[in-house]
């Protein structure tokens, strides 16, 4: 027999499923009307099939599989639904369901199927559970073995015992899965792979050796044995490792050992030996062998150190020998001189470092050839002695030479002196000297020469190509020169210089005459320079100034102390239509006609405060009137003294007509601006081309966002918006600056924390030189309100469809069963009873049509005002007949806006107190104010809600039936932002409050 339980929330399905499955004497069948029950019966007993319904109340279907899979493994799972919809049967499966079967149809063969499909998934859940005992039991003495295990599949680990993890370092979920040969070192692989292929192939391998690396690096040593074998139901081979990694490494450390001695032995970089006791010579190294000038065979084994000591060292050398081994730990018989006689009779001097090998009689010495050394310090004595006699003959002269040395510097001083005179004269008046052989083409400089120049001081005597670089006028300043020496013309030039050193260009003046020397007879040139690049950049500047001002665009005039124009630049002449100066100096611009009347007065602001300022009236030559914005300034010299008068005067007309027009648009624009019904902001870009700092709002913007003026000019565009994605950001960006405008959904943030839903419609402008954009920026709270209020609604219509034609599918399920019942028996009796059952769902399906028509219009029509009193008095009066006072005590002259099934709210909290709350005698409606809002209050003397379920009571399929009273009811009331809670005290009754926010409720007028 199999044991079945079956879940299903609607009891007449259990109980012909039960029937049905009974009759074929194949099943024994335990009911539960829901998740919870089914999984308390799971905690009792043991099942071999569970089939469950799937939409229930509290725990669906597909939750209790979960559930189930959680607790209880793998028991065999069959979801027997009326909901067919792809995504259920998708998640079905993928969270573990062994079969979905859809209900509906004749329900005889509908439960012939499901016969089937329990006796199939319980019989291959036999078959696995002996797979899985016989793989338990194989792996069990795998995991016993002593030895590394492991099983592959064509190369792929499969298994590993823990011996094999504990060797290697990887942990067993490392190991499964990966290639075998990844976990031996490359340059074996090859052979590895020959073995396995055989194996594979059906082939007896004898045993052999491996290397396998380790999860650290380290390598093992191992003999592998194979087999075949049958694992988790496929051919695959057990591999068993014998690891001898321990003996390898000992042997391979004799190996280096012996390598490292024998290295060492011929490669000390002196004659090394190893001899006996008795003085014979065991080994010798090819240094040696050539310091004595014996071969190795000659020595080993025949001769005695002995030999190889000068005869006059050798009885030292014994006794020293006799003595080590008295005292192997004397320092003093370990390293001496002694002299070496090689073969040909050649006498060398050498160190012997000899020492005892422990645990023999044996001795190891290392002899090292010290003549070249010997020698050298005897030739290094002999020239020590040598260098005295010189060094005693060279203090002699050396006192002489310092009385000379003392006799000269007295001199040097006394010409130094003399020479730092003239060089600190030169250098106050930035006059350098120099001189010009003709006869050999050098010039001798002075210090202060060679530094205006940017030469090294030091350097005084110099050819001219020295020079050419630093004169980039050097044919036409040299010409001069020439001139001089050929026909003896004056020279005094000045030309500008490059100096050599990088430093600013400088103007020098050069002045020089022909010297004839007495004696000789030669005649030489010698001249002064001198660094004039101050007095010519003054020069320059005035000229500068000059340019400046005949070149302004702005009219520039200077006048006497009587306002006598002295001066009148090209632009004062052509802004007032003049075409010399000739016109203009000489006349007075006190009574200037272009000055008008305002002559006089300016001519007394200049004198009397030193300046004037300001915009006056003037007209041109031919009388046409000119806006003039005019300066004057009275110049004084350095002591204060006046000298003149200057000023200066620009035409403005043009601009002020600008200004005009640009004030009259600035006040259209400012009116549509504060009067816009939306809100405008402009605001700057930051470098990196996002929103910045805020430059202007209109009214709308601060009075949504609740600042004032001077707050938001110190926020960005971020402080007053919710953050979007950088994704969302970066697409925004790239559409505003490829078009220079975009429009986008945001969220705003008020000073007081609200946050608004808009529509931004942005822009890129100008302002001052720099990018800004503007944004207009629109509310979408209304229009959000009634988007969302469409999907809550459409949403609650898609539910109560579904659930409707779930019930009803359920009901005519039970329907046909009961009347297929009636068919198996012959007995009036029985067919009576089952006729007598069907009546029951035939009613629920009546029910449930009459129950949507009250509810099918939610969120179809529009909000309308209703009176409080009188909704829950239509609702109260349904339940007349149930024996509890219904006590109403809201207002007849209060009324809220909503929707038009509002009594369906209020009959579903009547519906959930006679339902769930107990022994409940009175339930009470009343309301009050709250703040702006309204509370609608509804309480009952039940056992109340328990705190942890106050809010879960409001969730879809919570409770019993389906779980979809107070969802509704918390639904239909947030269609219009209206909110209700739950907040009475368990044990003493159920209150709820309904919160009616303050502009959707009014006191009706009378």
């Amino acid at each position: 027999m199999i044991s079945v339980l079956y879940t299903d929330d609607e009891p007449a399905l259990l109980e012909i499923g039960k029937i049905f499955l009974e009759k074929t004497g194949d099943f024994t069948v335990k009911t539960a009307t829901g998740a919870d029950e089914a999984l308390n019966l799971l905690e009792k007993e043991k099942f071999d099939v569970i089939v469950s319904d799937y939409q229930m109340p509290k725990m669906d279907g597909i939750e209790f599989l979960i559930e189930v899979r959680e607790r209880y493994g793998d028991i065999p799972f069959i979801l027997f639904t009326g909901k067919g919809r792809e995504e259920i049967v998708i998640q079905a499966i993928n969270s573990g369901a062994n079969f979905y079967l859809q209900k509906g149809g004749e329900p005889k063969s509908q439960f012939a199927e499901l016969s089937h499909k329990i006796k199939s998934t319980a019989a291959d859940k036999k078959t696995r559970d002996a797979l899985r005992q016989s793989e338990e039991q194989s792996g069990a003495l795998l995991s016993a073995m002593p030895e590394p295990v492991l099983v592959h599949q064509d190369g792929i680990i499969v298994y590993a015992n823990p011996v094999a993890s504990e060797i290697s370092g990887y942990q067993n979920d490392e190991v499964i899965g990966q290639n075998l040969l990844d976990f031996i070192p490359e340059e074996n692989r090859e052979p590895i792979a020959l073995n396995m292929a055989k194996r594979i192939s059906g082939d007896t391998l004898n045993d052999y050796e491996v290397d396998i690396k380790g999860k650290y690096g380290d390598i093992h040593h191992a003999i592998v044995r194979t087999a075949p074998l049958i694992f988790n139901g496929s051919p695959s081979t057990v591999v068993i490792l014998a690891d001898i990694t321990k003996r390898s490494r000992e042997e391979r450390k004799i190996r280096e050992s012996e390598a490292l001695y024998r290295a060492i032995f011929e490669n000390t970089g002196t004659g090394t030996i190893i001899f006996g006791e008795d003085t014979i010579i065991l080994k010798v190294n090819e240094i040696f062998s050539e310091m004595s000038g014996y071969s190795r065979s000659e020595i080993e084994g025949k001769k005695s150190w002995t030999e190889f000591v000068a005869e006059e060292d050798r009885d030292r050398m014994l006794t020293y020998g006799e003595l080590r081994l008295k005292e192997p730990g004397n320092k003093d018989l370990k390293a001496y001189e002694f002299r070496f006689t090689d073969r040909s009779g050649k006498v060398k001097e050498c160190i012997n470092n000899v020492g005892m090998i422990a645990g023999t009689d044996m001795s190891v010495a290392s002899i090292v050839d010290i003549s070249y050394k010997k020698d050298a310090e005897r030739e290094l004595k002999e020239k020590n002695e040598d260098l005295k006699a010189s060094n005693e003959r060279l203090s002699a002269a050396e006192e002489e030479l310092k009385k000379q040395i003392e006799m000269l510097a007295e001199s040097e001083n006394a010409l130094r002196m003399n020479e730092e005179r003239l060089i600190m004269a030169q250098e106050i008046g930035n006059i350098g000297c120099w001189e010009y052989n003709p006869d050999n083409g050098k010039i001798w400089a002075s210090a202060e020469t060679m530094r205006i120049f940017g030469l090294p001081e030091e350097d005084n005597e110099i050819l001219p190509d020295v020079l050419r670089p630093c004169i980039p006028g050097w044919e036409p300043d040299t010409k001069s020169l020439n001139n001089l020496i050929e026909r003896a013309k004056e020279y005094d030039v000045e030309f500008h210089i490059q100096p050599a050193d990088g430093s600013e260009l400088k103007y020098v003046n050069l002045v020089a005459k022909i010297i004839t020397d007495r004696n000789t007879g030669q005649k030489k040139i010698m001249g002064i320079i001198r660094d004039i690049t101050e007095e010519n950049a003054g020069k320059e500047e005035l000229n500068l100034k000059n340019y400046a001002i005949d070149s302004a665009t702005d009219a520039i005039g200077i006048g006497d102390l009587s306002g006598n124009i002295t001066y009148a630049n090209p632009a004062f002449l052509s802004i007032m239509g003049y075409d010399s100066p000739d016109e203009v100096i000489g006349s007075t611009f006190r009574k200037f006609p272009y000055l008008a009347e305002e002559g006089e007065s300016v001519y007394k602001a200049i004198i009397t405060h030193g300046s004037w300022s300001g915009e006056i009236m003037g007209k041109k030559k031919d009388g046409t009137p000119k806006i003039l914005w005019f300066n004057a300034n009275m110049i004084r010299n350095d002591s204060g003294q006046p000298l003149a008068l200057m000023f200066s005067f620009r035409d403005i007309t043009d601009l002020k007509r600008t200004e005009e027009a640009l004030k009259k648009s600035e006040e259209k624009y400012r009116s549509i601006f504060e009067n816009a019904n939306d809100q405008i902001i402009i605001h700057k870009l930051t470098t990196e081309n996002r929103p910045g700092i805020i430059t202007e709002a209109n009214k709308k913007a601060l009075d949504t966002l609740g600042y004032t003026p001077d707050e938001i000019l110190k926020l960005t565009i971020a402080d007053i918006s919710r953050p979007q994605s950088q994704e969302e950001m970066t697409k925004i960006g790239n559409v505003f600056f490829n078009s220079e405008k975009a429009i986008f959904p945001a969220e705003q943030i008020a000073k007081d924390g609200h946050i608004t839903p808009v529509e931004v419609s942005t822009k890129l402008i100008e302002s001052e030189g720099e990018p800004e954009a503007i944004a207009i920026i629109r509310d979408l709270s209304e229009r959000k309100k009634a988007e969302e209020a469409l999907i809550r609604a459409h949403n609650l219509l898609k539910l109560i469809t579904g659930i409707t034609r779930h019930d009803i599918k359920n009901q005519i399920t039970a329907l046909t069963a009961y009347l297929e019942l009636t068919k198996f028996y012959e007995s009036e009796e029985k067919i009576r009873e089952y006729i007598d059952k069907a009546d029951i769902p035939a009613r629920n399906i009546v029910s449930i049509i009459e129950k949507t028509k009250s509810i099918e219009s939610i969120g179809i029509d529009e909000p309308v005002w209703q009176d409080l009193h009188t909704t829950v008095k239509t609702a109260a009066e349904k339940f007349s007949q149930k024996g509890v006072v219904i006590t109403n005590d809201l207002p007849s002259d209060i009324r809220i806006l909503t929707d038009p099934v509002l009594d369906r709210v209020y009959y579903n909290l009547i519906e959930n107190s006679l339902r769930h709350g107990g022994d409940i005698t009175e339930i009470r409606f009343f309301g009050e104010k709250s703040g702006d809002d309204y509370l609608i209050i509804y309480s009952d003397d039940g056992r109340g809600i328990a705190d942890e379920e106050k809010e879960k009571i409001f969730e879809k399929n919570y409770g019993h039936n389906t779980g979809l009273g107070l969802y509704f009811t918390r639904e239909i009331l947030a269609i219009t932002g209206i909110s209700i809670r739950e907040n009475g005290i368990y044990g003493r009754g159920a209150r709820f409050e309904i919160r009616v926010p303050e502009k959707l409720w009014e006191i009706a007028k009378t």
